[in-house]
């Protein structure tokens, strides 16, 4: 909590600083501006709209696991991330049947009557859900979706080097 409300309040100091500057704010481990700045750099041109499709699904989780392995795995920040990984997560994490719970969770709600008329029929998006619902209704969640997730909420797992230790 002190890592967010830090990063809030010192973003604007952050946004009018020169390049050096901010990457000196993008080296701390008690703020967010190293993620932030991953989650940036990736797909540049994605916006929250790309949600309505597969490949903008993909790109999502690109950016989601940029963030995440910036704020698991950046080196020197990594050796004080244990804080943020309970070994109770890990353990869960580290179940691969909770993944496939998972994908048939996400499948099931999916493909309940009137979820998504409820949630997209006043949207530009609802045509194009109206469009392909029977796709949507047929179709498993791909492996690329399912491993962009997996590198995403399990980003301790997939760091470089020594493995993450976790705390309790």
């Amino acid at each position: 909590a002190e890592m967010v409300q830090g990063t809030f309040d010192d973003y604007r100091e952050y946004e009018r600083s020169s390049e050096r500057v901010k990457n000196k704010f993008e080296e701390r481990c008690d703020r967010m501006f190293g993620p932030l700045k991953a989650w940036n750099s990736v797909d540049r041109d994605w916006s929250w709209g790309d949600l309505d499709d597969q490949e903008g699904l993909g790109r999502f989780f690109n950016k989601s696991s940029a963030f995440m392995d910036n704020l698991y795995c950046k080196w020197p920040c990594k050796k004080d991330r244990h804080q943020l990984y309970p070994c109770c997560l890990k353990r869960i994490l580290a179940d691969q049947n909770i993944y496939s719970l998972i994908r048939r969770f996400a499948v099931s709600v999916a493909r309940l009557p009137g979820v998504h008329e409820q949630w997209w029929r006043n949207t530009p998006m609802w045509n194009r859900y109206s469009d392909h619902k029977d796709w949507l209704h047929s179709h498993p969640i791909p492996d690329f979706l399912m491993e962009g997730f997996k590198r995403t909420i399990n980003a301790p797992k997939h760091c470089n080097g020594r493995t993450l230790r976790c705390s309790n």
